[in-house]
């Protein structure tokens, strides 16, 4: 270390003797050691890594393959493919705009829904749950999601519970934050090569488990505010009663009174069922007002959730994301019944004097018997990543 001080020292002392003897002796060395400096150099850094064009066929989406990759057989498509590859460049641009400009140097369009970034530091990633973005992964990549629609909840009043799941509850217990590795190795054992909780993001998740992340709120011009936010990541935990099994569970965090569900899996019939039953009441119980599904599918739809705009989705967290920060799941209180924290919570009185559950049953007999054999959700696919 010494011999590499004395070698800028005498660097500058030979730069310099023409025209100024006053130099500091380490000017060069203090320069390298700014803040100023270093997170330059970060930034410059991170855009050389972070930007890079993934596989074409590394993730399953709706969206077709880039155009503007695919190469022109003669001159005459020359013309289209030029406005090919600009059309996609205004995508991209539009894409850009939806990433807030504190997060632009780190956080890159892929394609579709999804965004890319190499880091997956904790408080970046509460940074992006902050800002709406559902998070996901491939192997070394952070793929965070901004879906164009997410299904929702609006609890309490729009979650249904069927009369079948909550006599099914009896089977079972919940807990909260008990077993967040058995959560993942379930995920694992069910989903197999689809299942995109890679250890990095695992890693993450389980610092974030342990010890909440306050995150800062930054303005419209990418400046940080004095104001904050708290998110909080949970594992879900249903067991079954007689033998003390792990059933069932899923990994969710909170912004606000938003809570979000990430990801799960149901090794017994109806734990799947019951560990969402419950989890709404447990929602309830504790002031969330919205829970967010991830992408939409037709057992979500029967739980009462229904797609939210992009835009309306992301406006309802940033409204929330500190106003509400204080709302928590309950920890720490071991396994309790599946059925008594459904039932715990009572539903609000309605017109007529039927509660919303009284409703939703009376609506759900007058439907076409057609539909209502396909009421029965499958276990195997109820836990699909968002």
């Amino acid at each position: 270390m010494q011999h590499a001080v004395m070698h800028v020292s005498t660097l500058q002392v030979d730069t310099t003797q023409q025209t100024s003897s006053k130099v500091k002796p380490y000017h060069w060395l203090n320069l390298f050691a700014s803040a100023s400096f270093i997170s330059c150099i970060k930034k410059l850094c991170l855009r050389r890594i972070l930007f890079f064009k993934m596989p074409g066929d590394a993730i399953a989406s709706d969206e077709e393959p880039c155009k503007g990759e695919e190469s022109s057989a003669s001159g005459d498509e020359s013309s289209t493919e030029e406005s090919s590859e600009s059309d996609i460049d205004y995508a991209e641009s539009s894409k850009s705009n939806l990433v807030p400009k504190y997060l632009r140097g780190v956080v890159f369009p892929y394609h579709g829904e999804f965004y890319q970034t190499r880091c997956f530091h904790p408080n970046l990633i509460a940074q992006l749950m902050s800002e709406g973005f559902l998070p996901i992964a491939l192997p070394g990549v952070l793929l965070p999601k901004l879906h164009k629609h997410r299904c929702a909840i609006r609890i309490p009043e729009n979650l249904h519970v069927s009369k079948s799941t909550r006599k099914k509850a009896n089977r079972f217990h919940i807990s909260v934050n008990e077993d967040f590795m058995g959560v993942v190795k379930g995920c694992h054992a069910q989903h197999g090569k689809q299942c995109w909780l890679y250890r990095p993001l695992v890693e993450a998740f389980l610092c974030m488990n342990k010890k909440e992340v306050q995150v800062r709120i930054f303005d419209k011009r990418g400046h940080p505010t004095a104001n904050s936010c708290t998110v909080r990541l949970y594992s879900i935990e249903v067991w079954n009663t007689s033998t003390g099994a792990l059933a069932g569970g899923e990994l969710g965090y909170t912004v606000g009174h938003i809570y979000t569900s990430l990801t799960g899996f149901s090794k017994e019939d109806s734990a799947g069922s019951v560990q969402l039953a419950a989890l709404g009441r447990l929602l309830c119980q504790n002031g969330f007002k919205l829970w967010d599904l991830g992408m939409d599918m037709e057992y979500k739809q029967r739980l009462g959730g229904s797609n939210v705009p992009r835009n309306d989705y992301v406006k309802e967290v940033k409204e929330v994301r500190e106003s509400q920060s204080h709302l928590v799941l309950p920890t720490g209180q071991g396994r309790v019944c599946a059925r008594s924290v459904i039932d715990r919570f009572q539903m609000p009185e309605q017109e007529g004097g039927k509660s919303s559950d009284s409703a939703n049953k009376h609506g759900n007999d007058n439907k076409a018997p057609t539909t209502r054999k396909k009421a029965k959700i499958s276990e195997t696919n109820i836990k699909t990543t968002g």
